[in-house]
């Protein structure tokens, strides 16, 4: 059975209050953060800055910035893991409160008729699709 497909379901009049304030990179960063979900229900993301900035196209540092600016609203909850026997960092998880800027992200389960992506991707997150809402 082929892997479900993600979209991100934007509520256009209530998004538009939220990206004039967050600006036009931060808005782009918290779709990609929105687009790496990994809890099924569009609530808690696993990436890194680096990994944000190759999917969004703009250098670590301002994807950081972003990031910094998305806490500061209230609109992203950083949480950092350790191993409790090496002490080694995990993957830095970011939890998300998508309800107060009207993006949804939604989890089509697929049928057995349907067909794979023909496109091939490297990284499964980039599979997830954009659907805007008027």
């Amino acid at each position: 059975m082929p892997p479900e497909r993600w979209h991100l379901v934007i509520d256009v009049e209530k998004a538009a209050v939220a990206r004039r304030q967050l600006g036009p990179v931060t808005w782009v960063v918290l779709e990609a953060i929105a687009s790496s979900t990994t809890d099924g229900r569009g609530r808690e993301a696993a990436c890194s800055s680096r990994s944000l900035a190759e999917l969004v196209g703009v250098s670590k540092d301002a994807v950081a910035r972003s990031i910094r600016t998305l806490i500061e609203q209230g609109l992203v909850v950083r949480s950092e893991q350790r191993d409790e026997v090496t002490g080694r960092f995990g993957p830095v998880r970011y939890q998300l409160d998508f309800a107060a800027v009207g993006i949804t992200v939604v989890a089509d389960r697929p049928t057995s008729t349907d067909q794979p992506n023909s496109i091939s991707r490297p990284i499964a997150s980039f599979d997830r699709q954009l659907t805007l809402l008027s």
